[in-house]
């Protein structure tokens, strides 16, 4: 018997093979309790294991796992780079792959707001030139186009995870205005409890 950082003491499950592929990326595990549960090798959370619940939402949870897309990255120069697990830093084996390189650079600027210009910035040319000297710092039209690239390949997950839910959803409508340029936006966002009865919100369009 484990227990695990999140403080749940399992047994793994001994017996017949797992025949479903999604097997390849779960363990079965018994909880103290006795309950089945399926452990997501990557992000380590726990689903319903018991052969009733099926594997549809195994799979649901598969398309959208961070975890999962960070380990399916491109191969390319492995070196160690720093994991923080629990609050803990750990070096774990990593890629440098500089097409994934420009995507995090988009989904960073998306995240916080930057702008476009920032890649124009001498200073943070230079960073990131010591921090990968091979890495080529995009021009303010590539990164834009990149942006709307993570955009187009987040939209499609979600209208999968939408097509493969099989409750009802909520679409709202939220309206503000840019402090800094003055514009009126409209976001459409759709809400819902997934397989696992975990709530989740979506952003459909802007």
């Amino acid at each position: 018997m484990e227990v695990d950082d999140h403080g749940v003491s399992s047994t793994k499950i001994g017996g017949g093979r797992l025949k479903s592929i999604v097997w390849n990326h779960f363990d079965k595990i018994k909880t103290i309790d006795r309950k089945d549960k399926a452990q997501c090798k990557y992000c380590k959370k726990l689903l319903g294991g018991a052969s009733k619940n099926g594997t549809k939402h195994l799979h649901a949870h598969m398309k959208k796992c961070i975890q999962k897309r960070l380990h399916d990255k491109g191969k390319g120069q492995t070196f160690l780079i720093p994991k923080v697990t629990q609050g803990r830093q750990e070096l774990t084996a990593g890629g440098y792959n500089e097409e994934n390189a420009r995507k995090d650079l988009a989904c960073a600027i998306i995240m916080r707001e930057y702008p476009l210009s920032i890649v124009n910035h001498v200073r943070f040319r230079r960073f990131l030139a010591t921090l990968q000297p091979q890495f080529q710092c995009p021009s303010r039209n590539t990164i834009k186009k990149e942006i709307f690239n993570v955009y187009d390949f987040e939209k499609s997950i979600v209208m999968k995870l939408l097509d493969t839910n099989e409750g009802r959803v909520a679409i709202t409508s939220d309206m503000w205005t840019a402090s800094n340029q003055k514009k009126g936006y409209m976001a459409v966002t759709t809400r819902y409890i997934d397989s696992s009865w975990t709530f989740q919100s979506r952003i459909l369009r802007y």
